[in-house]
């Protein structure tokens, strides 16, 4: 790649039905007065499948030729929520929303992670997660209040969104660069 050339930031994630944003949302709601937490704005929701990183515009038609016949190969899946936490577990910077392990998730990462030429030497089972919120240092962890609550059921995974990143101060701005289905 040029020094020069135009890049677009890119990932491909899981966008969110209605209910679970409004589920999620009971987190923040709960942790209203945790001052030093800066929340995601709740249309930047999503589980990221695969960060692509700093892609070369040129670049951008052929990366959705390939992952067109690796999606629609893939069948559609349901996840299902399993807890609110804190993450990473040393040195916590994040409060996520972690759905259980699945399959098919895992496959279509690795397929997607082998798209994108990563080793796939160096592969982690991936944490399922949708990220709440950020911060630096959180001073009292003992004081995020973690609700006792239950979703109504799994959530259906039948799509999947290719999204541009652009980085502001105040935060990402996120904008669907294509949309793909799952084989039904």
């Amino acid at each position: 790649m040029k020094d020069s050339e135009e890049t677009k930031r890119l990932f491909l994630g899981i966008p969110l039905p209605a209910d679970i944003i409004e589920f999620l949302n009971e987190m923040k709601v709960a942790n209203q007065e945790l001052g030093s937490v800066r929340w995601v704005p709740e249309p930047n929701w999503h589980i990221t499948v695969h960060f692509f990183g700093d892609v070369p515009v040129t670049y951008i038609q052929d990366l959705i030729l390939h992952l067109i016949p690796v999606i629609q190969s893939t069948p559609a899946f349901s996840l299902v929520f399993q807890k609110f936490l804190l993450a990473p577990k040393r040195n916590p910077r994040m409060i996520w929303g972690q759905f259980a392990p699945h399959e098919s998730f895992t496959k279509l990462v690795q397929e997607i992670r082998g798209l994108a030429d990563e080793t796939k030497n160096s592969f982690k089972e991936p944490k399922i997660h949708v990220t709440l919120a950020r911060f630096r240092y959180l001073k009292s962890p003992q004081l995020v209040k973690f609700p006792d609550l239950s979703v109504s059921g799994p959530m259906p995974v039948t799509r999947l969104t290719l999204w541009e990143s652009t980085l502001t101060p105040k935060g990402a701005i996120y904008k669907v660069m294509e949309e793909f289905s799952l084989m039904r």
